[in-house]
């Protein structure tokens, strides 16, 4: 009898990837330090999901990608362009200097 061949099972849900605070606080872009992005984590309650690292299994917090993300809209405001055109503002700034050279 043949050995059956065994089919590779797909993940039920695909993994994601996780950042360290240090990481995240570069990536949203947070001007304050990591621990301080782990303080507004704490005031705003995201969940908590740790690492051990090293000898003395100190504890590192993670954040996933979606949770990235959800910070970053969180905190980065998003700037509405200006409906100027560049070349507008260039032409009524020159014709201005020309008066104040004629003025002159």
């Amino acid at each position: 009898m043949p050995p059956r061949s065994r089919q590779p099972q797909p993940h039920p849900q695909p993994l994601e990837p996780l950042y360290t605070l240090k990481v995240a606080a570069e990536l949203i872009p947070y001007y304050g330090t990591s621990e301080a992005l782990g303080a507004w984590l704490r005031r705003y309650r995201f969940p908590k999901r740790y690492t051990h690292v090293g000898r003395g299994k100190r504890r590192m917090r993670l954040l996933s990608h979606s949770e990235l993300l959800a910070i970053r809209q969180a905190l980065v405001k998003e700037i509405q362009p200006h409906h100027v055109q560049p070349s507008q503002a260039a032409v009524k700034t020159t014709r201005a200097a020309r008066k104040r050279v004629k003025q002159r």
